[in-house]
């Protein structure tokens, strides 16, 4: 798995940093405050707020996605077309779209002064992180009020309230947004033109026995419809094709790496351990209204399910 990249392969130069060198302020400050929820990747940390991306910590950059700040344009030009514009790639755009498409002067302008805004909010950082993260909010809180996605929502707040398995909480969630790329050897999935396929999957948890769970987490009836390609049959069929393949248990030891790196950092108590000789369960969960049926469904049809209570703490 060398060459494969894997989540909580960070370097130990980097994890000393993180936890008492120059990084550290910022790990204190996301430890302390409930709203912020942090990710491992690769060599790398995602901190999530309200389910988007609020900072990017690398070993050489911290990063803010700078199209936060941008709520719009009085011509109506759409996000991804500035961005295509500004690279003079108006011709990836769709000829049929009814939309307004920017000239390349003008996207380099609007991009020019997201930018301006976003140096001034990096400057914060890493030695003003309270200040930093509180400027931050209030320019996704605005972005969020135009562009609502509960189903992101819902998940950072599971993922807040279910940091270890107890008398509270059956589940410790460990991860989100896991993808298999194309390069694991256990991938076999494929699409529907025969080719091989990345899987994602929303939640990552494990319970007190050290049992890993992978859960579709679904808000609402439509996103579970027949017609649409991230319903949950296409999602069993994708871990069957994927993890649920993984003979070597090599997800297993990728997911008890990120429970390590968790822990030594302090986002996850000492507890939280996973069996690595479990095969890992597919499961859903539903956080939208009139759960019970959404439940009863896929216990009928075989699934595992797991209960979203009201105060988004996970039941088996």
């Amino acid at each position: 798995m060398n060459d494969i990249t894997t989540r909580g392969n960070l370097s130990r130069a980097f994890l000393k940093r993180l936890k008492e060198g120059d990084l550290s302020p910022i790990i204190k400050k996301i430890i302390d405050d409930m709203e912020l929820d942090v990710q491992v990747r690769g060599n790398y940390l995602n901190v999530y707020y309200r389910g988007g991306n609020i900072l990017r910590i690398k070993p050489q950059s911290l990063q803010f996605d700078k199209f936060y700040f941008y709520l719009g344009n009085p011509k109506g030009f759409p996000k991804s077309y500035v961005e295509k514009a500004a690279m003079g790639k108006q011709n990836e755009i769709s000829p049929r779209t009814k939309q307004p498409i920017p000239t390349q002067i003008e996207a380099k302008q609007i991009i020019s002064e997201l930018e301006e805004k976003y140096k001034n909010l990096m400057l914060l950082l890493p030695e003003n992180p309270e200040k930093f993260f509180a400027k931050a909010k209030s320019i996704m809180d605005a972005w969020f009020d135009k562009w609502k996605h509960q189903e992101r929502d819902d998940q950072q707040a599971i993922t807040e309230r279910n940091k270890t398995a107890d008398s509270e909480s059956d589940l410790a969630v460990i991860d989100i947004e896991f993808a298999v790329s194309i390069n694991k050897p256990y991938n076999k999935a494929k699409n529907s033109k025969g080719e091989n396929k990345l899987c994602r999957f929303d939640i990552i948890a494990v319970d007190s026995k050290g049992q890993l769970y992978v859960v579709e987490l679904k808000q609402n009836e439509a996103a579970d419809s027949d017609d649409n390609s991230a319903n949950v049959k296409v999602h069993k069929k994708d871990f069957d094709d994927t993890i649920g393949n993984d003979i070597d248990c090599l997800f297993a030891k990728e997911m008890a790496q990120v429970v390590n790196i968790k822990k030594e950092l302090g986002l996850l108590p000492e507890n939280v351990d996973i069996d690595t000789t479990l095969k890992p369960i597919f499961a859903v969960a539903y956080s939208g209204k009139e759960s019970d049926v959404f439940n009863e469904k896929y216990r009928e049809q075989g699934i595992y399910v797991i209960e979203v209570l009201g105060d988004k703490k996970l039941r088996k």
